[in-house]
């Protein structure tokens, strides 16, 4: 038996926020949301690095660590707006052992030239950005999102997978859409997968995250609800932690369609937003945008995996 469906949906409008919530969810409930941290945690890190003149937009893989050939010229604006030629995805845990040799692994990988340029969206590049920020602020990556912006806002109900402290929203019942991503684009692994056959509930669903990041990557990590979802967009929408200017330098420069870690093209969003409209989508249900012309912002947030694979793939949760 599956568990329960629950959404928890907010508005955000002239600074009020309100909170609807329906199915199994309430205002309690904290859900996975998946790829959504890669615009309002990395992305927004990255904003925070740019203002401190930690890094800057065409700062190189190269410039922070030894690479392949490959990565040496690729940068951090590229791997941003999903254009760097990387690979859509691995399953890494069927390749290393440990963050450490994720590390390793993905500092020499090499990128696929005919796609350098064009959008391929891109994990893999994410990891990356989020070894670069620990790199710079010399802390790991859930330290860093807690010093920088968790509390400055004051905001108690984010967390990762190693600080959780309430129950999380359950997710799927194992990782079956990964297995067949493997077997689909047959993927050689070098190590046995041991893979979670259980319904998985306060651990990170992304099987990469966690298990060899332990929770804490770039590419996807947080758990959180809508109220502090809401708070974290308003101070984007106000310039609470960066300015304007370096907040619009990542939200305006549209590359294939795509902005600085967010999503712009009308077509991707799937919610047929006008053009003002940036956020990003979370594979386990979840979506969050923001308006910075209307400064209005809202979260879509669910655990939709939990109805199950439909011919080897999940129901689209998404508004036409």
């Amino acid at each position: 038996m599956h568990p329960k469906l629950g959404v928890q949906v907010g508005f955000q409008s002239e600074g009020l926020n309100e909170v609807h919530c329906f199915g199994s969810a309430t205002e309690d409930s904290i859900f996975d949301i998946a790829s959504v941290s890669k615009a309002f945690m990395t992305s927004y890190l990255c904003m925070i690095g740019v203002e401190k003149k930690l890094l800057s937009l065409d700062s190189k893989v190269s410039d922070f660590f030894e690479c392949s050939e490959d990565l040496s010229e690729i940068s951090i604006k590229e791997m941003l707006s999903h254009t760097s030629g990387l690979a859509a995805w691995l399953p890494m845990y069927g390749l290393v052992s440990s963050r450490k040799e994720a590390k390793s692994y993905l500092l020499n990988l090499k990128i696929d030239k005919k796609t350098k340029g064009e959008r391929l969206y891109s994990d893999l590049g994410f990891m990356i950005i989020g070894f670069i920020l620990e790199e710079v602020f010399k802390n790991n990556l859930d330290k860093i999102f807690l010093d920088h912006v968790l509390s400055p806002l004051g905001l108690k109900k984010t967390f990762f997978q190693n600080t959780l402290n309430a129950e999380s929203m359950p997710t799927s019942n194992g990782n079956p859409f990964e297995k067949t991503l493997i077997q689909d684009r047959k993927i050689e692994v070098t190590k046995s997968i041991k893979w979670r056959d259980k319904v998985i509930q306060n651990e990170v669903n992304d099987f990469n995250c966690s298990y060899i990041f332990e929770g804490v990557s770039g590419h996807c990590g947080i758990f959180s609800n809508s109220f502090d979802l809401l708070e974290i967009t308003k101070s984007l929408l106000e310039n609470a932690i960066v300015s304007g200017a370096i907040r619009n330098s990542f939200m305006n420069d549209l590359i294939q369609g795509n902005a600085l870690g967010f999503l712009a093209d009308s077509k991707l969003m799937k919610f047929k937003l006008d053009k003002n409209w940036r956020g990003h989508h979370g594979f386990t249900g979840c979506s969050v945008f923001l308006n910075t012309e209307s400064n209005e912002a809202f979260t879509f947030l669910s655990n939709r995996q939990v109805a199950g694979l439909r011919n080897n793939k999940y129901p689209d949760w998404k508004l036409n």
